[in-house]
């Protein structure tokens, strides 16, 4: 969300929700800048942050992103004290190794023992 005019929305948005006693959660892949979430962040009560893996070529080929950047959402959610849930959807044959699953569990265990981390079973669907 790099649009200024779309941030100013979603931020007046999140801060009347607030106003009316309603609590904002962001679902996310996690894929945001520094900048938005110091813009939003304070409106922000918790977030679903969608940790695909945690190999860097798997966001290159699959996401056609990086993973760094999701990390560093993550950790700076848990700085602004928003609290956090990650989910991680298990590809067969993508990020399914016990290592890589490892890897995940230790990063979330590192930045708080509490986070709930969810992984979730891919099925797909044939029709």
């Amino acid at each position: 969300m790099n649009q200024l005019s779309l941030q100013n929305l979603l931020r007046i948005r999140l801060f009347l929700a607030r106003k009316a006693g309603l609590k904002n959660i962001l679902v996310t892949n996690g894929y945001m800048t520094k900048e938005f979430m110091e813009f939003v962040g304070k409106y922000i009560d918790a977030m679903n942050i969608d940790l695909k893996s945690f190999d860097e070529n798997f966001y290159s080929k699959i996401c056609k992103a990086k993973l760094k950047p999701v990390l560093e959402t993550i950790k700076l959610a848990h700085k602004m004290k928003i609290h956090i849930e990650i989910t991680t959807l298990i590809i067969p044959n993508e990020n399914d190794s016990i290592g890589e699953l490892d890897e995940i569990a230790k990063f979330i265990s590192n930045i708080d023992k509490k986070y709930p981390g969810t992984f979730q079973d891919f099925s797909q669907c044939t029709i």
